[in-house]
This record gives structure tokens, C-alpha cells and sequence, in this order.
């Protein structure tokens, strides 16, 4: 449990240096059932990008991933 929330904090801080990325933080549905580990928002390009971080690759379900074009 504590390295996956190491590398997600890791992730969060490289994107928040390397990035043009003005709002960032994690997401819980109300029940705390859902979560994505990051979401990144580019107010001034008008984007969002969803993140969902794994240290172990089994546990990534490309059938979960969703590609969103506004």
C-alpha cells in the first residue's frame, strides 16, 4: 500500500515540475468505491487527463482505460 501511494506521489510532483499542468489531485466517487489516482487539469490548453498508477502490471486492465476527445 505505501508504495503505490510513494509512486503516485512521485508521479504527481514530476508533472507538477515538468508539466503545464494549473490543477492536480486524486478522485473518489461518494461511496469511496471509484478512485483515479491523479487527474490533471491545463486550464490555459483546456484539458484534463485522468492517470491511474500501477507498480505492478497485472493489476492494470486496458479494458478499464477510456480515451476521452472533447
Amino acid at each position: 500500500m505505501f508504495s503505490g501511494y510513494a509512486l503516485e506521489r512521485f508521479f504527481y510532483w514530476k508533472f507538477a515540475e515538468e508539466t503545464t499542468y494549473t490543477k492536480m489531485g486524486a478522485w473518489w466517487n461518494r461511496k469511496g468505491e471509484e478512485e483515479i489516482d491523479l487527474v490533471c487539469e491545463d486550464e490555459l490548453n483546456e484539458t484534463i487527463d485522468f492517470y491511474e498508477i500501477k507498480r505492478d502490471i497485472k493489476r492494470f486492465n486496458p479494458a478499464m482505460s477510456v480515451a476521452i476527445v472533447l
